[in-house]
């Protein structure tokens, strides 16, 4: 039997959530070629689709154009307090929310990168495997540790630490060392998010959403609707955001 069989079985055997959170389609435009999204200060959403720039009313669903400039080869996205930060063209960008300006942080290339998240006021970004702590203000890079992470399916921060799809494992990073420990035993195949909110890590797998608790890695798979081709995903306060389909839907957590 092969590994993704296995990685089937074993999340079709979690246990199901009992009370399904709600979900709204927002309704208004689709969102093709969605390369990246983001939340600053867990507001209003930030995507980038088919290039451009959108901010996205988190209470209304409401969606503008932010800036005339497009974003090309994004490899990364995220939010650090009031600012977003892209990794595009292999450079890193700090971005206004509000005007959409680009300034780039520095001169050092980021190719390869495999995933892009902030905690604690730092950057943190897995660039060919190796995982590095980022300055916001200045953009050089310090590796953490001699650990090469591959086959990385995502990286968010939850309470201070990160947390890495790699291989089909959920670890726990310490991001002040680099140290990592395995939080469970179960795997996961096909993911396309991994995301927190709420105190608890959410993730898609195999079209179906997770809850995570990132303590002991205990999950339960909620039921209600699939999740395929999901292109964009990231977390606000008390919600998900998810791009299937072309859709846009919010995701409650509380």
């Amino acid at each position: 039997m092969t590994f993704r069989s296995l990685a089937r079985l074993a999340l079709l055997a979690a246990p199901v959530l009992a009370q399904v959170p709600a979900v709204e389609r927002i309704r208004g435009r689709t969102w093709s070629e969605t390369t990246g999204m983001a939340a600053p200060d867990g507001g209003a959403v930030h995507a980038i689709s088919q290039g451009w720039l959108h901010r996205i009313d988190a209470a209304t669903g409401k969606h503008e154009r932010v800036s005339k400039r497009t974003w090309s080869e994004v490899q990364g996205m995220t939010a650090l307090g009031p600012a977003l930060y892209v990794v595009s063209q292999g450079w890193l960008h700090r971005v206004d929310p509000a005007t959409g300006e680009a300034t780039r942080v520095s001169d050092d290339v980021h190719r390869e990168v495999n995933a892009l998240a902030a905690s604690e006021g730092q950057l943190y970004e897995l660039r060919q495997g190796w995982l590095h702590r980022v300055d916001p203000a200045t953009g050089s890079a310090t590796r953490l540790s001699d650990r090469v992470w591959r086959e990385v399916a995502g990286m968010t921060a939850a309470d201070g630490r990160l947390y890495v799809l790699s291989q089909g494992w959920l670890y726990r990073v310490d991001p002040a060392s680099g140290k990592d420990e395995r939080v469970s035993e179960q795997t996961y195949g096909e993911v396309a998010a991994l995301l927190a909110s709420s105190g608890r890590l959410w993730i898609v797998a195999q079209e179906r959403l997770y809850r995570v608790d990132p303590a002991t890695g205990a999950r339960e798979r909620i039921e209600g609707r699939t999740w395929s081709e999901v292109t964009g995903a990231c977390a606000g306060v008390d919600r998900l955001w998810i791009v299937s389909q072309e859709d846009l839907y919010r995701v409650a957590t509380e």
